[in-house]
């Protein structure tokens, strides 16, 4: 009786840990704002721009490559812990009003819970109620952004 009580448990704690991970890796029906990082004038370089992540070392020195392959966001989830392990990861985010894409990385956090997109990519998605009421409902899930697997060494999901 004892072992079927603890494997209940144990499948119970698995079954909970697994929607824990999947849910802070996708949600729908967020907010996405804009926001300028002005990347190209600034070099493609977080910290000419001031992104948060620029204040760890291995993003301020990735190849001008890989800073400029996707636009960038701040990610602003509401269950980030450690904003850090965000770092650099990408974000394909949907526009729910006209299904159109764009794929971004996370460079930069905010206080709402929310994205900001580099304007840019929240063009690239807009309608035309989102460029009135200037944000979008969108959909996003973390996807593999096409890099050096090692570089996910880095983030504690």
């Amino acid at each position: 009786m004892e072992r079927s009580v603890i494997r209940f448990i144990l499948i119970s704690c698995i079954v909970m840990l697994g929607w824990a991970i999947g849910s802070s890796m996708a949600a729908e029906d967020a907010t996405a704002y804009w926001t300028d990082y002005k990347v190209i004038e600034n070099d493609w370089s977080p910290t000419k721009v001031g992104v948060y992540c620029s204040q760890f070392p291995e993003y301020e020195y990735e190849t001008f490559e890989w800073r400029s392959k996707y636009y960038w966001t701040a990610f602003c989830g509401p269950e980030i812990l450690k904003p850090q392990s965000r770092c650099g990861l990408c974000l394909k985010v949907t526009n729910t009003s006209n299904g159109k894409s764009v794929t971004v990385r996370v460079l930069d956090t905010c206080t709402r819970t929310s994205l900001d997109l580099d304007y840019p990519a929240f063009f690239e998605i807009m309608d035309d109620k989102g460029m009135q009421d200037r944000h979008l409902t969108v959909n996003y899930e973390f996807v593999d952004c096409g890099d050096d697997p090692t570089l996910l060494l880095h983030h504690a999901l």
